[in-house]
C-alpha cells in the first residue's frame, strides 16, 4: 500500500470549462436542467476530464476487500481538515462570515452526489438501498427542520447571512463567493446527472464526503455540527456498505471517484486559507472596495455633474474602463470625503442622507462600512491597496433559452421510451420528447369538460372533497365470501401487465430527490412519498420489490425492468406502458408540470385505499398468492397519517405559495392545473391503468 500523503494529482487544476461558462454558471443551469437541457451535455465534458477513461492516477488503493478499511483511516482525512481546524484563521465575525459564504455552495446542496444514484433502478438493490439510507438522513426524509441542507441555512443567518434561493441567479453569482467555492459542488450536480455512467465513482466520492466535514470549524455546539455528528457514524456504515454491496463495480473506479473529490476539495481548501490569510481583505480599505466591486458600473449614468480626480463621477464607473481600486483612489481625494472624520463626510452627512441623490443606495451595514473606512483614511489620502486581490468580473447568467419540446405526433414508441426514461442519462435528448407526450397526455385531459369538485379552491373545501371521497372508496368493500368471478388464468394475466407501472412505483416523484426540490416545504413532503416507495433503504419493502416478486410466484421471471429486454418482452402488451411512460415524462418536469404533478400525486395515493386494494388482497390470498403490494398500500396510502395525507399537504402548501404570490387568479388557475393533473392517472377517454385492471379482476 502506497503513501496516501504523496498524492501528487491532488493538485492537479480544475478543468478548464470552454467558452464563456464558470463553474458558477454551470452550477446554476445544472440546478434547472428543464431550463438548459443543453447542460447535460456540459456536465458530462466536465466528468470526462476530472474522470478520464482508463486506469487512474492514483496507485491502487485497495486491492482486495478488506483494504477498504484503509479509507476510513483518519490519516487521509485529518489533513484536509487541518487548515479549518486552526483557530487563528478565524480571529473574528468576518472571517467567519467569509468562510461560511464559501461554504455555502457546496452545503447548501450535500447529498447531491447520491439524488441520480438512488433513481428507481438502483434504490431496490442493496448498494443503492444504503446510499438511500444516507440521503435521507442528509435530507431530514423531507423535513426541513432535519434537513442538514437547511439547519445548514440557519446557521447562515444565525452569522448575518441571508442568500437567495438555491437555483436563484442571485446565489450563484454573488460576487463574495470565490469560483473555486463552486467546483465540488458543480462536480456533485454532473455526477447526479449520470449515475449509470459514473456510479463507482459516485461511491467513491461519496465515501470520501461522508468523512469529511466541510463546516468542522464551527463550534461543536452549533445546531448542523451536532447533527453531523449524530449521523457520522451511520453515515460512514452505510458509504462502506454501498461499495462492498455494490456488485460488479470497479474498484479502480471507485478509488478514482474517492481521490478526484479529495483533490478539488484541497483546491477549495487552499484558496479558502490563502484568502483568510489575506489580512488585507478585511480591512476597511479591503472591505469597501469589495462593496465597490459589487456595485460595478451600475451608478454609470446617474453622476454626469460632480468629478473626482479631474473627472465625472461617470468616468469611474464607465464599464469599459471599470477600475474599483482606481474609483476608490479617487474618492480618497474628492471633496466628498473628510479623512478620520466620518461625520463631516459629505458623503455620509448630505449624499446619502434622506434628501441626498443616494438615500436607500446603500444598507445600514454598507453604509457602516463606508464609515469606518473613512474613520481609517489617512490625512494623506493614499489608499494603501497592496495585498488586496480584486476578485475578476462576474459572467453574466445564461439567458434562459427558449425550450421547444417535441413536436406533437401520431405515435410514440412507448416501449422504447420507457426504457430510454428509464435511463435518462444515457438519452438526454430524449426529454423534449417526454416533454411533448407529458403535454399532448395533459391537454388531452384539458379539453375534455369534467367540472371542478369545487370552483373556488380553499384548504377546507379540499379537505371535505377527500373525506368525502375516502367515504365512497371504502364504503365500496365487500369482502369477497365465496370464489371469486375470475378465473386464476385472469389474475395472472393482468398481475403481469401491470408490471411496467408497479416495478417504476413513484416515478411521477423521482426529481425530487434533487436538493433544489428536496430542501423546500413541498418539495420535501414529495420526496418522503417517494422515499417511501423506494423502501426507505429497506430492498424488502421496497415497493417494486415487492411486486417482482409477486410476478415471480406466478411463474414469471421478468429481466429487470431498467433493461431494453424487458421493455420488450411479449408477454406485455403496448397499452401497459402507457401510463409508465406518462409518468417518467412528467417527472423530468418537476417545475413546468409542478402543479399537475401535486394533483397526479393525489390521484395515485388516494385511488385504491379503503375499497380496491382490499378487494384484490382477498382475491389473491385465495389463489394463493403474497397480497403483501395492495395490504401495503391501503396502509401507507391512508388519509391521516400516509401518503394521501401528505399529498394533500403538499398542495395545499403550494396553492399558499401561489397564492401569497398571484392572488385569487393564480389560485383558481393553479387549482385548474392540479385537478388537471388528478384526472391525468388515467389516459384521456379510459380509467385508470392500475384501477381498471383492479375492477376488473376483482369485481
Amino acid at each position: 500500500m502506497r503513501d496516501l500523503h504523496t498524492n501528487e494529482d491532488l493538485h492537479q487544476p480544475f478543468p478548464t470549462l470552454g467558452g464563456d461558462d464558470t463553474a458558477r454558471s454551470l452550477y446554476w443551469q445544472a440546478l434547472d436542467i428543464e431550463t438548459y437541457p443543453d447542460c447535460p451535455n456540459q456536465l458530462l465534458a466536465v466528468l470526462s476530464e476530472i474522470l478520464p477513461d482508463g486506469s487512474t492516477a492514483e496507485a491502487e488503493l485497495f486491492e482486495q476487500p478488506g483494504e477498504l478499511e484503509s479509507l476510513r483511516a483518519t490519516a487521509l482525512i485529518q489533513p484536509l481538515h487541518a487548515p479549518a481546524l486552526n483557530p487563528d484563521l478565524f480571529p473574528d465575525r468576518d472571517r467567519q462570515q467569509f468562510a461560511l459564504l464559501q461554504l455555502a455552495p457546496l452545503m447548501r446542496l450535500e447529498g447531491a452526489q447520491l439524488s441520480g444514484a438512488i433513481q428507481l433502478r438502483t434504490a431496490g438493490l442493496s448498494s443503492g438501498a444504503a446510499l438511500l439510507r444516507m440521503h435521507e438522513r442528509i435530507s431530514g426524509a423531507g423535513d426541513l427542520n432535519a434537513s442538514r441542507p437547511w439547519v445548514f441555512a440557519q446557521e447562515l443567518a444565525a452569522g448575518g447571512i441571508t442568500l437567495p434561493a438555491l437555483h436563484d441567479a442571485g446565489f450563484a453569482f454573488d460576487y463574495r463567493i470565490g469560483e473555486s467555492a463552486f467546483q465540488l459542488p458543480l462536480f456533485l450536480l454532473a455526477l447526479a446527472q449520470f449515475p449509470g455512467q459514473y456510479y463507482a465513482q459516485t461511491l467513491g466520492v461519496n465515501l470520501f464526503l461522508a468523512q469529511a466535514c466541510p463546516a468542522s470549524f464551527l463550534p461543536e455546539t452549533t445546531p448542523y455540527t451536532k447533527l453531523f455528528k449524530s449521523h457520522l457514524t451511520d453515515d460512514i456504515q452505510d458509504a462502506r456498505a454501498a461499495i462492498l454491496l455494490a456488485k460488479g463495480s470497479d474498484t479502480r473506479l471507485i478509488e478514482q471517484g474517492f481521490f478526484a473529490a479529495r483533490r478539488i476539495y484541497q483546491i477549495f481548501l487552499d484558496q479558502l486559507v490563502l484568502d483568510l490569510r489575506n489580512g488585507n481583505r478585511f480591512t476597511a480599505t479591503g472591505k469597501f472596495l469589495s462593496l465597490l466591486t459589487r456595485l460595478g458600473s451600475a451608478p454609470f449614468g446617474y453622476h454626469k455633474k460632480g468629478k473626482m480626480g479631474g473627472e465625472p463621477i461617470d468616468h469611474w464607473f464607465d464599464p469599459q474602463r471599470l477600475d474599483p481600486g482606481r474609483t476608490l483612489q479617487a474618492l480618497a481625494r474628492s471633496p466628498y470625503v473628510l479623512p478620520g472624520q466620518p461625520d463631516k463626510s459629505r458623503f455620509l452627512t448630505q449624499l446619502t442622507e434622506p434628501n441626498g441623490p443616494m438615500f436607500r443606495i446603500f444598507s445600514d451595514a454598507d453604509l457602516q462600512v463606508i464609515r469606518n473606512w473613512i474613520q481609517a483614511l489617512p490625512h494623506s489620502r493614499e489608499v494603501d491597496l497592496a495585498g488586496i486581490t480584486l476578485p475578476a468580473p462576474l459572467p453574466a447568467p445564461t439567458p434562459r433559452p427558449a425550450v421547444t419540446l417535441a413536436a406533437s405526433k401520431a405515435g410514440f414508441d412507448l416501449r422504447e421510451m420507457y426504457y430510454r426514461l428509464l435511463n435518462i442519462d444515457k438519452f438526454p435528448k430524449e426529454r423534449c420528447t417526454a416533454g411533448a407526450y407529458a403535454r399532448d397526455w395533459l391537454k388531452a385531459h384539458e379539453r375534455r369538460a369534467v367540472a371542478l369538485p369545487f370552483d373556488v379552491y380553499s384548504h377546507a373545501d379540499l379537505d371535505l372533497w377527500l373525506e368525502k371521497q375516502h367515504a365512497e372508496q371504502v364504503a365500496s368493500y365487500q369482502p369477497l365470501v365465496d370464489y371469486p368471478e375470475e378465473a386464476r388464468e385472469e389474475v395472472v394475466h393482468m398481475a403481469v401487465q401491470l408490471a411496467p407501472l408497479t416495478r417504476i412505483d413513484g416515478a411521477w416523484l423521482r426529481a425530487f430527490t434533487a436538493p433544489e426540490h428536496v430542501n423546500t416545504k413541498v418539495g420535501g413532503l414529495l420526496y418522503h412519498i417517494y422515499a417511501d416507495e423506494l423502501g426507505n433503504g429497506d430492498i424488502a419493502l421496497h415497493h417494486g420489490n415487492i411486486y417482482r416478486d409477486l410476478v415471480a410466484s406466478m411463474g414469471y421471471d421478468l429481466a429487470d425492468f431498467s433493461e431494453r429486454e424487458f421493455a420488450f418482452d411479449p408477454v406485455f402488451t403496448d397499452n401497459a406502458f402507457e401510463v409508465p411512460v406518462f409518468w417518467l415524462s412528467i417527472s423530468l418536469f418537476p417545475r413546468r408540470f409542478m402543479p399537475e404533478i401535486l394533483g397526479l400525486n393525489l390521484a395515485m395515493e388516494l385511488s385504491g385505499i379503503g375499497g380496491e386494494y382490499r378487494r384484490s388482497g382477498d382475491v389473491l390470498a385465495h389463489y394463493g398468492y403474497s397480497a403483501q403490494f395492495t395490504i401495503l398500500h391501503n396502509s401507507i396510502d391512508n388519509i391521516i397519517t400516509g401518503h394521501t395525507a401528505w399529498a394533500i399537504n403538499a398542495i395545499k402548501a403550494h396553492m399558499d405559495e401561489v397564492g401569497m404570490r398571484s392572488g385569487a387568479a393564480g389560485l383558481a388557475a393553479h387549482w385548474q392545473r392540479v385537478w388537471t393533473g388528478y384526472r391525468a392517472l388515467h389516459p384521456p377517454q379510459r380509467r385508470p391503468l392500475l384501477i381498471e385492471a383492479l375492477s376488473r379482476l376483482f369485481q
